[in-house]
């Protein structure tokens, strides 16, 4: 639910830019909501970012992507939360094995080799190497 929330604000040229499990609400049992659009910012048609997002370093530092600007900054978040979910370990307990993996390290994230896989794959440094929403939601992993 979490990633078709995310794909539908992108479809709406939305970047969250601040997605981390505090921005994300149990609206009922069974239903999550995206919350906090307060940083959000808009991709213009010819999906260049606006100036202001290319500028400026806004969102939460342990969930901020390397680039901070563009959808798949969100994309990279994603595979935070997801890790936090697997793992039980908060983001600050992770920021290491992030680091490690930034560095090119081996990093064990204790999930389980499918969840580490599709979470590096959230997680490539490069930005045109993590999925699309769309993509995610088609992948292996998700189809449950």
């Amino acid at each position: 639910q979490i990633v078709s929330a995310v794909d539908h604000i992108h479809e709406k040229n939305i970047i969250h830019r601040d997605l981390k499990p505090a921005n994300i609400l149990f609206a009922e049992m069974d239903w999550l909501k995206v919350c906090d659009l307060g940083i959000s910012t808009l991709r213009t048609t010819d999906g260049v970012d606006t100036a202001l997002s290319r500028t400026s370093n806004m969102g939460t530092p342990l969930y901020m992507s390397p680039e901070q600007y563009g959808s798949k900054t969100d994309i990279f978040a994603l595979g935070l939360i997801l890790t936090e979910l697997c793992t039980w370990k908060p983001a600050d307990e992770l920021s290491l094995i992030f680091e490690n993996y930034r560095l090119g390290m081996r990093c064990d994230l204790e999930a389980g080799v499918e969840t580490a896989a599709f979470v590096r794959m959230l997680t490539e440094l490069d930005p045109d190497s993590r999925p699309s929403c769309k993509e995610m939601l088609e992948h292996k992993y998700l189809l449950v």
